[in-house]
């Protein structure tokens, strides 16, 4: 405001008189910045804003004053705020001396993450090696509708030994976090099998061509066998063994447990 200075002034030598002079001095409001502090909350919650020295910041305080108090206000306070960011708008400040700045409110910002949920997969029963991925294996269930993407997805055919498998669970309503699970599958050995079948021939004559039986192939697998005698055209009349032997090009004899 407008303040009167005043002096009187008395000088040394008493022969002459004392003067009183006056002048008016305007004092300016100094700026005041009071900002609100950001806030974050869940999903679902209701935020009771904080208006004490905890729930903002003020910059251009002088002489001792203080301000102890404002009001806040964000649409984003509510349970049934939307995930995202909302102003957090700072009015009113109280405190002392606060008449004399000039007071301008920043705002901070509330944030409203999202909230979680009960998401759960049990770890599956080992499977033989050959038996595809279902929904026996792949079997996350979660308190929220969504969507679930696995990894590996139905009917693939994974290969002996503990597995991986792994799912993203998005909730339809975004305001949920989408949720990661894994769980750890067995796969045991398939059963294969291989039989030479039984041959004859008159002495002296060559070797048949010989056969036999493989059973138990899974996947599609290239796997086959060759077979073969220690007898030849000139040997003694007698029982020789006929003999298989697996050909792996693929290496694919790691997923199963061979009888021959």
């Amino acid at each position: 405001g407008t303040n009167l200075l005043s002096v009187v002034f008395t000088p040394a030598d008493t022969n002459f008189a004392a003067t009183n002079l006056s002048v008016q001095l305007v004092v300016l409001p100094a700026a005041l910045t009071i900002t609100a502090n950001d806030q974050v909350k869940l999903y679902g919650q209701t935020l009771t804003l904080g208006a004490g020295e905890t729930a903002f910041a003020s910059s251009g305080l002088v002489n001792g004053d203080s301000v102890t108090r404002v009001t806040l206000a964000s649409t984003g306070a509510g349970a049934g705020a939307a995930v995202g960011t909302y102003p957090m708008v700072p009015s009113a400040a109280v405190g002392s001396g606060l008449t004399n700045y000039n007071i301008s409110y920043s705002n901070g910002t509330l944030t409203v993450s999202a909230a979680g949920y009960t998401a759960t997969w049990p770890t599956p029963a080992n499977i033989v090696y050959g038996t595809p991925l279902s929904s026996t294996q792949n079997n996350a269930s979660s308190s929220l509708p969504g969507t679930a993407v696995y990894n590996p997805t139905n009917g693939t055919v994974l290969d002996v030994g503990t597995n991986l498998l792994t799912v993203v669970y998005t909730p339809t309503d975004t305001n949920y976090a989408v949720t990661n699970l894994s769980v750890y599958l067995v796969v045991t050995p398939a059963p294969l099998s291989v039989t030479a079948s039984n041959a004859s021939r008159v002495y002296g004559q060559p070797n048949p061509v010989f056969g036999g039986t493989l059973s138990g192939i899974q996947n599609g697998d290239n796997i086959f066998a060759n077979y073969a005698s220690s007898a030849t055209t000139n040997s003694p009349v007698g029982g020789y063994p006929i003999v298989p032997t697996l050909v792996d090009p693929n290496s694919r004899l790691v997923n199963y447990v061979v009888t021959t």
